[in-house]
Formats: structure tokens, sequence, C-alpha cells
């Protein structure tokens, strides 16, 4: 797999407001935070299960989205 991490040194996320965030990305509503779920759905668009995306925080100290998809060869895109 190949994996891209965006971290910030900032605030933080609840617990509660991440698993807020995950069932939004997954839901087929619509959102008002459309960056992540955009994201999201590109992922599972292009590499279906296999790809995904998280978020681990600590509050007042840092936020880290990783997206998970799977590595492939150049012959392969």
């Amino acid at each position: 797999f190949t994996y891209i991490e965006v971290f910030n040194e900032g605030y933080g996320i609840s617990e509660e407001r991440i698993k807020e965030i995950h069932e939004m990305i997954q839901s087929e509503k619509q959102s008002s935070s459309l960056g992540l779920k955009n994201v999201y759905q590109r992922l599972k668009l292009y590499y279906g299960d296999a790809a995904d995306l998280t978020i681990e925080s600590e509050l007042d100290e840092y936020t880290k989205v990783i997206m998970k998809m799977p590595f492939s060869t150049e012959g392969e895109l």
C-alpha cells in the first residue's frame, strides 16, 4: 500500500468529532465539509474497498489525515 499523511500541529479534534466526520464522509447525504468527503469518494471510486481515509488526532497537539491506497506500478495506472 501507499500512504499519504497530512499532519497539522494545531488544536486537534475530539474523538467524538472524528467519529462524526467519518460518518459524514461515508454517508450519501450532502454535506458542508466537501473537501474530505470529495477526497474519500475519489479514493473509493478509483481504488474501491482497498482505499481508506482515516483521521488521528490529539487535542491541543495535532491532527493527521491518512490516505491509504493500493501500491501500483506505472504500467497499472
